[in-house]
């Protein structure tokens, strides 16, 4: 955990401040009651843990970083240019857009944490070159609904009248995932949390495409060396013999040295 804290540190480039009665910006982002760095690092201990026996409820934080993409992240950046950080939680996709679940700024006067918004499955944010953060979501299937806002004095304050623009801001996002320390691939240890690569998922596809019944989507996996290679894949499925589905498990499969028989699926560990 000290080490994740520190690596996070380091890559949001924080200035490194002691603290003091009245805590600066800088000392919220790094080093406050709750400041940027742990938001960060709680969430890259549950893409550690896959969320076992941590739910994001317990930081007020969007229940979709349980199970999005590889991809999701966080940057940190001004977005309506008053020198007063923001923090952007979301995912980018391949086609270089992002959509946010949770923004974070810090209050001018007080320094302290702000919470400005925090979205799921059905409503997301996107923040325009001007830095207006939209909202867009849908209360049912039928009822959508398009919002916008602007960070004034640290709060979000919706804009009574707007024309919506179609300049979304450029976020470089970093991913959880990358932030994981992988530890050394030998013999006992399983490496960090990855995206599987071409040839993994190629032998997922040849070993769950035999499991009667149920469908498996792969999300990350972790290798480990033993006499052969385990492969801890977390996935999405989907059971036809159960109601409750679809969910997330981890699959591992284990693929013997050469010559010595057919990979092989261990174990299955639905979670809750």
């Amino acid at each position: 955990m000290e080490r994740t804290i520190a690596t996070i540190a380091a890559v949001l480039l924080l200035a490194s401040c002691g603290s003091q009665p009245k805590l600066t910006k800088a000392e919220v982002i790094d080093y406050g009651e709750i400041g940027f760095s742990d938001i960060v690092s709680y969430i890259v201990v549950g893409y550690q843990s896959h969320w076992k026996d941590m739910n994001p409820d317990e930081m007020d934080l969007s229940s979709v970083y349980c199970y999005c993409s590889p991809y999701c992240g966080f940057c940190q950046k001004d977005i309506n240019g008053d020198d007063i950080p923001e923090l952007l939680l979301g995912d980018k996709f391949e086609d270089g857009s992002t959509v946010l679940y949770d923004i974070y700024t810090i209050h001018p006067k007080t320094a302290s944490l702000i919470h400005l918004a925090s979205g799921g499955e059905r409503d997301r944010f996107t923040v325009t070159e001007s830095g207006t953060i939209i909202e867009e979501g849908s209360n049912s299937a039928s009822d959508s609904f398009t919002k916008a806002y602007q960070i004034k004095k640290g709060k979000l304050v919706e804009m009574k009248a707007v024309t919506l623009e179609n300049c979304p801001m450029d976020i470089d996002i970093t991913t959880f995932a990358s932030l994981v320390h992988e530890s050394e691939n030998v013999c006992g240890g399983y490496s960090g949390i990855r995206e599987p690569d071409m040839d993994e998922y190629q032998l997922f596809r040849e070993v769950t495409d035999k499991v009667e019944g149920m469908t498996f989507t792969p999300l990350t996996v972790q290798t480990q060396v033993v006499a052969g290679i385990n492969y801890k894949f977390y996935c999405r499925y989907s059971d036809i013999t159960e109601e409750d589905n679809p969910g997330h498990c981890y699959l591992t499969i284990y693929k013997p040295l050469p010559g010595q028989g057919e990979p092989t699926i261990t174990s299955i560990e639905k979670l809750k």
